[in-house]
């Protein structure tokens, strides 16, 4: 899930909402988009999720492992990837903790202001 926010841009609560019938093939790229629903953003905006070859990865990667959703653990949706088992792997992995410290996949944005040339699903 990471790896899809930093290589997409979206915000946590759309890649843990991402469903498999909100993808559009487009074949003459060799790729796909996704269409997200407006009541899923933050602005209630529909916004396309459009992936690098990166994302594209990761999307295959996890094609087949639960009908509906994209991700998830345990054939069952993770409605966002901050949670407990984030912040467990960021204290396993001995990273710095406090207040001071930007540690969630939310602060791409903060960290690289006006990087993306498309606007990214708020």
């Amino acid at each position: 899930m990471a790896t899809f926010a930093v290589n997409t841009g979206a915000r946590d609560k759309v890649i843990g909402d991402l469903r498999w019938d909100w993808e559009i093939q487009i074949p003459e790229i060799d790729s796909s988009i996704f269409l997200v629903p407006g009541e899923f953003t933050k602005n209630a905006t529909p916004c396309l999720l459009v992936l690098n070859s990166t994302a594209r990865d990761v999307i295959e990667s996890r094609r087949g492992k639960i009908a509906t959703h994209v991700f998830g653990y345990r054939r069952k949706p993770v409605d966002r990837m901050y949670n407990s088992a984030w912040k467990k792997a960021w204290l396993r992995a001995g990273l710095p903790v406090g207040k001071e410290v930007l540690s969630g996949p939310h602060n791409l944005g903060t960290l690289l202001p006006g990087v993306y040339a498309l606007p990214v699903c708020p």
